[in-house]
This record gives structure tokens, sequence and C-alpha cells, in this order.
């Protein structure tokens, strides 16, 4: 076992598909030309593969990995924050059962990225895909995030606009894109734990706040499966804990940053993520901000995908297995 990674891989769980959580170990120890660790961060779940793991590792040779596992289920927020002090990496980069990385190289590819950035936190491209109606993957269209992803290109950066995008106009960067330097995620997790639980890219805000440049890396770093994480579910216990989550971190950077204008904005434009009427929200948000109006009615800058059955890539690879996968290889 190799004990000096480059970068740790934390692959988040709760109530996991086994079958998904396979596939995306197998993307990760796929990885070539890099020193990497795996940490399985389960986060209370009732049901434990501790076992089919560990078969799946030694069946492949693999042992660089670590088990992290909370007794009870305590959130994202806090389930990345035990596994990023257990990481023996310099960089930390977290995924999702469902969740693969995009190519063999994609881990060696990031690392690069980062050391010749001096980077502390980073984000390159997802590609998004679904199951069709026989199981197979396919990819879908007129998704990015964040929307406006010109701005990361701008040079020289423009650390207003940044902050006014992400925390006023709430255009987020996806958790899953998301890598960093793992000592500055560590206190970043460590601020925000037993505040914000759920939504670990909001806890991004705070960083942007204390004018962290964001780094963008424009490769495909990962396939991500459209409509299975906590971000896009629409029913009203989700929508409750993300809006606690977002008053919660909002609350951290106003105490960190009490006099700047543009988050005490940005706080009051997000007070009206409740409202329920949809106009009286919309106009007056755009009285807080009128730039709002404009971004609300332009189009976004989509970056399109070919919307066709996937083939001849690492995602095919991890579906031709057959994968009621008696043999975990």
């Amino acid at each position: 076992m190799n004990t000096n990674y480059q970068i740790s891989v934390i692959v988040a769980t709760y109530q996991p598909d086994l079958i998904k959580l396979i596939r995306t170990l197998r993307s990760i120890m796929w990885q070539q030309d890099i020193a990497f660790e795996i940490i399985i961060a389960d986060d209370g779940s009732g049901i434990d593969y501790h076992q089919e793991i560990v078969e799946l590792f030694s069946s492949n040779h693999f042992s660089d990995y670590q088990f992290s596992k909370l007794q009870n289920n305590q959130g994202t927020v806090l389930n990345n924050l035990w596994a990023v002090k257990l990481a023996r990496g310099d960089y930390v980069k977290g995924i999702s059962p469902g969740d693969y990385l995009y190519d063999r190289h994609s881990l060696r590819i990031i690392f690069d990225f980062m050391v010749a950035n001096n980077a502390e936190i980073g984000f390159g491209d997802a590609c998004y895909y679904q199951y069709d109606g026989s199981a197979n993957p396919v990819l879908i269209n007129s998704i990015n995030r964040p929307k406006w992803i010109d701005i990361y290109r701008q040079q020289p950066y423009d650390y207003s606009k940044i902050m006014k995008y992400f925390l006023i106009f709430g255009d987020v960067i996806l958790g899953a894109q998301l890598f960093f330097k793992k000592d500055v995620w560590l206190n970043y997790l460590t601020t925000a734990a037993h505040k914000v639980i759920y939504a670990e890219d909001y806890v991004v805000g705070l960083m942007i706040a204390d004018m962290i440049k964001i780094h963008y890396l424009e490769k495909y770093v990962l396939w991500y499966e459209f409509g299975a994480g906590t971000s896009i579910r629409v029913n009203n216990f989700w929508r409750d804990k993300l809006l606690d989550d977002l008053y919660a971190s909002f609350k951290i950077i106003q105490e960190r940053h009490p006099k700047n204008a543009l988050i005490r904005k940005a706080l009051l434009f997000n007070k009206t993520a409740h409202w329920k009427n949809y106009f009286f929200r919309n106009a007056t948000r755009f009285l807080i901000e009128p730039e709002y109006l404009c971004n609300f009615m332009r189009k976004k800058n989509i970056k399109y995908s070919n919307s066709r059955l996937i083939e001849s890539s690492l995602l095919e690879d991890l579906h031709q297995k057959n994968e009621r996968e008696k043999s975990l290889t």
C-alpha cells in the first residue's frame, strides 16, 4: 500500500445502489499515471456493503483505500468533513455512486491542473447522462453548470462578478465538478459543519466571499447522472432543507464580511427564495439587482452535448460488465 498520495477520491454514499457504487469505484480504480487513494464515506446507511467493496478491491488487487463510516445520518457536509480528515492526498476529489470519472486519465489531468495553477479550488466540465427505457446510458444536451461559464474564463479574474453570479444569481457550480487542495477544503468544511448540512456546494460560497480564486479546467472530468442528486429533488422536504443550508451559509458569510455591500445585497436578494408568488419574488429581485432581469431573460452559455447513445467510452466499458456483478471483477 502506498501512503504518499497525490490525490484522495472521496466516494460519499448514503443508501447507495450497489451496482452504481461498483461502477463508480471501477472508474476510479482504472485511473492511470497518478498516486491516489479511495475513501468510501458512508453517511449512516442502513445497508452496509463493506464486504462487497472489500471483495471488489481484493479481486482487482487494489489496496489503497479507507472507510469512513458514520453511525447515524449526519448530512453531506459532515460526511465529507470526516472523510477529508482521513485523506492522505494533497488534493481531494468528491464523487457519488452513479457518477464516474470521465476517462482513465481524469485524476492525472486534475492534479496537473491544480499544481500548475497553484490552485486551492477548481472545477471541470461534467458530461450529463440518464438511462433510457432499456437501461442504456444516454447523453443529455442543453445542460451546463455553471450556466454563465464565460465569467470564469475572463482575464483579469473579476472577483466581484464571480461573487455576484454565484451569491446573488445562484449560478452555483455542481458539487461533483469540484476539486480542492485538501487543507483548504478541510478548513472550510470545518467552518460550515453543523450549520450547512446537505449542500456542500454552498460552502464554496464562503470561499468566493473570501476572495479565493476558482480555477476552471476546460475539460470533461466526469460523467454525471442527472436526476439522482439532492440538488435536483423538488419535493418540499428537500426544498426546505436546501433553503436552510442557503441561509446558514449566508449567515456565516455575513459574519465574516459585515461591511461588504455586495454580500449585503446577496443576503437581501436570497431572502426572497422561499416566496411562493413567482411575479412578486422576481419583481423584488429586479429592484434589488437590476442586472438580474437581463440575465433572467438572456440565453445562457450552454455547452451542448451530442445526445446519442454513448459509444467507445469509459462509461460504455463500465456498463459492459454483467452487473449482478457476481464476480465483482
